[in-house]
């Protein structure tokens, strides 16, 4: 293929996109098992509450609706629950069946010819409203109101382009959200074909920068109003929102020059050490490696200013001119143009478990088991207690959840010298009893 398209390499396909948006590197952390995973999902779903419990502004016009149980239970059925058809990818031959049904339906209640249901949602209802009526009409303006969302406005354009229709926004009025109707009079004419009209309940209200007062007002208070309503409840509510203007002053940021130090053969996700730049006006900012990160080694997290390493097999250098890693780190101002530039020197140093001198030590939290060191080795020990089986699943893990050891273990003793420094949770199970405990592991 390359071949016929007279290009060298895949990377010729992509030459049209800039190199500097171009993603080289996505330091995503290690993969999880699927046990692992569901853990970390179940903690991230208990944080959601139900819309029920709150007056919610989100959906952008798409209220809750209620669905009889019933609907779950045909859906189901083999007729309309089925695989994605391989000639329209977007659609399954059930959902085009249940289509067909509802169109039917349709048509049979109404005594109507032809019944249709195949816009995908209400930003192509609008845009194809707008092509009807300029085709019934045989006119060429279509009129929006200037606050509908941005999507809604682009869709409409795409579609517009084409047959050329010229499109009109309507003014509205900043605190009520309202259609200015004196404009919305005046930009009709002859040539109207449409108008198309929104709820004031949906309507986004926006802010005009520059009729911002940045030096009179903080902050702007705005009285907000939402209304719900379906067959069993009917909501009204009034909201505060505080639009708070942030004060960009002229001072930069401070960032000095600082050293970290590593061990060789660290784990990936090792933590090098934070940044600690500030800024003297308290404005919000940000980190950048521009320099010296040859390979993607390290990894700088912008708004919190931290080091982890991402390839750790590249800090273990037997060659003492690599040892050091100087990286170039600029900090910004995320409303600002202010900046300050400072040098992080990365020093890799001997893996402790190599030093003759320090043993290992550990302490226990829990009286299920024991770590002790063996001065005669260097070695540091988790001693488990006997079973009537002698026989344990063990897992261990880290701070941040990820599991670092797991094995079936036929003897009391499991070595932990090649830990990390830090905190650890050991889960032992045997003759179907569980027991945890924490160990923290220092040199």
């Amino acid at each position: 293929m390359l071949k016929e398209l007279g290009l060298k390499n895949i990377e010729d396909l992509f030459s049209d996109i800039p190199q500097k948006i171009k993603i080289k590197n996505f330091n995503l952390p290690d993969g999880l098992s699927q046990q692992e995973t569901e853990k970390k999902l179940r903690k991230i779903v208990v944080k959601n509450k139900p819309y029920t419990d709150f007056l919610s502004f989100l959906g952008g016009g798409i209220k809750p609706h209620f669905i009889p149980a019933i609907v779950k239970s045909i859906t189901s059925r083999s007729e309309f629950y089925t695989a994605y058809t391989p000639y329209q990818s977007e659609a399954s031959q059930g959902f085009l069946q249940a289509m067909f049904e509802y169109q039917s339906m349709i048509a049979e209640i109404t005594g109507m010819d032809v019944a249709n249901c195949s816009l995908y949602d209400g930003v192509t209802s609008l845009s194809e409203a707008a092509l009807m009526c300029t085709r019934i009409t045989r006119k060429k303006t279509f009129i929006m109101p200037h606050n509908i969302s941005w999507d809604k406005k682009c869709v409409l354009g795409n579609y517009a382009k084409g047959p050329g229709i010229k499109i009109k926004e309507v003014s509205y009025d900043d605190l009520t959200g309202k259609i200015d109707i004196d404009d919305l009079k005046k930009k009709i004419d002859g040539d109207t074909a449409g108008v198309f009209e929104i709820n004031n309940a949906t309507n986004e209200l926006l802010a005009d920068s520059e009729k911002l007062d940045y030096e009179k007002q903080k902050s702007y208070e705005l009285m907000i109003r939402a209304s719900y309503k379906n067959d069993t409840i009917d909501l009204a509510d009034t909201a505060m929102m505080v639009v708070k203007l942030l004060n960009i002053n002229d001072n930069a940021p401070l960032f000095n020059d600082t050293t970290f130090s590593i061990p060789e053969n660290s784990p990936a996700q090792t933590v090098v050490g934070e940044l600690n730049a500030v800024d003297p006006d308290g404005d919000i900012i940000y980190y950048e490696i521009i320099e010296g990160n040859k390979d993607n080694i390290f990894y700088l997290a912008k708004t919190i200013g931290t080091i982890k390493v991402t390839k750790p097999d590249s800090l273990d250098y037997e060659n003492e001119n690599r040892r050091q890693f100087i990286l170039t780190v600029v900090v910004k101002e995320l409303y600002g143009p202010h900046s300050d530039t400072a040098t992080m020197i990365i020093e890799v140093t001997n893996d402790p478990s190599d030093d003759d001198t320090s043993i290992p030590v550990a302490i226990v939290s829990g009286n299920n088991i024991k770590v002790y060191p063996n001065p005669a080795n260097d070695r540091l020990y988790i001693e488990l207690p006997y079973g009537r089986s002698g026989i344990f699943d063990v897992e261990i893990i880290n701070l941040t959840g990820r599991t670092v050891y797991r094995h079936r273990v036929h003897q009391g003793q499991i070595d932990v010298s090649g830990f990390a420094e830090g905190l650890y949770l050991v889960k032992v199970t045997t003759n179907h009893k569980v027991s945890i405990n924490k160990i923290l592991i220092k040199q």
